[in-house]
């Protein structure tokens, strides 16, 4: 019964390649001239807190999943102790805090898409968290509900590893950036789309399952007493004391 959960624990995989030196030793007295190969930065010298902080939720979503796994079903409250510490323990506050404003499209379309993936498993296990069972008295009804919840994040799980990789890869062939400041519209925009990302999979009491493979519009057009539109949904957006605070109008 354990196995129709369909949690997938992802496992880095790691690679090395081999180059050889086939070169032939020369014979000749004169000595041959050294050609040194300069590394230019890269994007992903701005990202690497970012990665770290995503590979590390990784692991805490994993370890969450075994100790659900491990406590049903049938799941009974009080859940264990553990089980509640380790979903708690897996935040997005901290990966969002790493996210870098202003990166180029490409990029920040595949940081994006990495941060739904992790918000997607989390929100899918937000019943075995702090937030409690979805039924104050148990009933049967509650064990679909929650096994449906965690089927949710599995398309997410599987797919991160693979995500992950397309970030990195992109990082390292793309420049090096200049951070964005906290009070450019660039950082304000990357807001909306956090707040936009955690919304779709934990709006009106949803337990995960969205993943966001394009980026939504976002027009900045005051109009009605709001800022403007993400995805043809209205949005607020002020500065606090050189910190932006959005409100997207939806559930």
């Amino acid at each position: 019964m354990r196995r129709m959960l369909a949690l997938v624990f992802a496992v880095g995989l790691s690679g090395c390649v081999g180059v050889a030196n086939n070169a032939p030793v020369s014979t000749s007295s004169t000595s041959a001239a050294t050609t040194t190969t300069r590394v230019e930065p890269s994007a992903y010298d701005q990202l690497a807190g970012y990665l770290q902080a995503a590979e590390k939720m990784d692991r805490q979503l994993s370890q969450a999943a075994e100790l659900i796994n491990g406590a049903g079903p049938p799941w009974t409250s009080p859940l264990p102790a553990t089980v509640v510490s380790s979903v708690q323990a897996a935040d997005l506050r901290p990966v969002a805090a790493a996210i870098p404003a202003g990166l180029p499209n490409e990029l920040l379309q595949r940081t994006i898409l990495v941060y739904s993936d992790l918000a997607s498993r989390r929100y899918a296990m937000r019943w075995f968290g702090p937030d409690g069972f979805p039924y104050v008295v148990p009933n049967p009804q509650m064990q679909s509900d929650l096994l449906a919840a965690l089927a949710n994040g599995a398309p997410a799980a599987s797919r991160f590893r693979s995500d992950l990789g397309g970030l990195i890869s992109a990082a390292h062939a793309s420049r090096s950036i200049t951070p964005a400041a906290p009070t450019s519209r660039a950082a304000a925009d990357l807001e909306l789309l956090l707040q936009w990302t955690e919304g779709l999979n934990a709006g009106c009491a949803s337990t995960g399952g969205v993943v966001v493979t394009t980026l939504p519009s976002i027009v900045w057009s005051a109009h009605d007493g709001v800022s403007g539109t993400i995805a043809g949904v209205d949005f607020e957006a002020r500065l606090v004391n050189g910190t932006w605070q959005t409100t997207i109008h939806a559930c």
